[in-house]
């Protein structure tokens, strides 16, 4: 199971097309999570946290992703990928 996960994300989540690299969709989910918990909803106030807080750059291994590709991933890829790391509390979503 832990292969084919593996499969899947490299398959969706890298770049043939040129330009940066993608994020890895855990590293967006706990960088999600964690402003939700600190009650941060607004995606360029997200961007702005993962540039100038500690806990975030941590958390995230010093990436920073734009308020875009958090926003992207917000609307197409929150639920698919929270149902895949943490099943059973899709509901609680």
């Amino acid at each position: 199971m832990k292969c084919w996960r593996e499969w899947i994300l490299r398959h969706y989540y890298t770049s043939t097309a040129g330009g940066t690299s993608s994020y890895h969709p855990r590293m967006l989910l706990k960088a999600l999570v964690y402003a939700y918990i600190n009650n941060i909803y607004s995606s360029r106030k997200i961007e702005e946290a993962l540039q100038q807080n500690i806990h975030f750059m941590w958390l995230t291994g010093m990436s920073k992703p734009d308020h875009n590709t958090i926003n992207r991933f917000r609307v197409n890829g929150y639920k698919r990928h929270y149902s895949q790391f943490y099943p059973g509390s899709i509901a609680a979503v």
